[in-house]
């Protein structure tokens, strides 16, 4: 139900200006400017402390904590649903889309054109290797998670499929488990604090290599070569 009159009280009791407060306090959480986007207020410093003073109020805090909870229960379905859409894509199975079959040639069978048929190991054509053959399944009959996993179609100027392009499931696993707090980023940060001699300008490779030595000892099984 829209309203016009400022004054007009909506279903939870409060008035259309401090139902547009409350819905945009609980979408953005600065109070101030939902005062002013609400009110019309010029003034910042006033806005700020009659923000606060309708926050004090008993309905419209109720209000803002109900939108607030709502929202909140829209991110939760949004992720579960963001979550289920990626495991299906993980899931699937790309030979759903498109599938690589080996059927016989055109000298294998002579006569008969069907090329699902087993190769003729006596063919003199493909001499039983058979012919490769792509073969694209309808989307329509594709599980929800090969669908989710079909990124485009490339087409031939006459409208036949030239390929198809799908999402990286790897990336797509990676993700995933970002999102359900499993992925570990495998990086480590180092800080060396080390007491360095001066250096000279023409130190030979010796005495660098005796520096670096003092910086990181090598282990007793490690050898370390020199070559002038």
């Amino acid at each position: 139900m829209r309203h016009t009159d400022a004054h007009t009280e909506t279903v939870a009791g409060l008035t259309a200006r401090q139902e547009a407060f409350a819905r945009t306090y609980a979408e953005a959480g600065v109070a101030t400017d939902a005062y002013i986007s609400a009110f019309d207020s010029s003034s910042r410093a006033a806005a700020r402390v009659n923000a606060c003073r309708l926050l004090r109020t008993p309905k419209v805090a109720d209000r803002v904590r109900q939108l607030q909870d709502a929202a909140a229960s829209r991110s939760v379905r949004s992720t579960a649903a963001l979550l289920r859409e990626l495991q299906e894509a993980v899931d699937a199975d790309p030979n759903e889309l498109v599938r690589l079959d080996v059927g016989s040639c055109e000298a294998c069978w002579p006569g008969d054109a069907d090329r699902s048929r087993e190769p003729n190991p006596d063919c003199t054509g493909c001499h039983g290797g058979g012919h490769p053959h792509v073969k694209f399944t309808s989307t329509a009959d594709a599980s929800p998670g090969a669908r989710r996993l079909l990124r485009g179609i490339e087409l031939f100027p006459d409208g036949r499929v030239k390929r198809l392009l799908l999402h990286d499931q790897v990336a797509l696993r990676i993700e995933l488990h970002r999102l359900r707090g499993l992925h570990v980023d495998r990086s480590i940060s180092l800080n060396l604090n080390a007491d360095l001699k001066p250096l000279k300008r023409d130190m030979t490779v010796e005495e660098a290599l005796a520096i670096m030595q003092e910086l990181a000892p090598v282990s007793d099984d490690s050898v370390v070569s020199v070559q002038s």
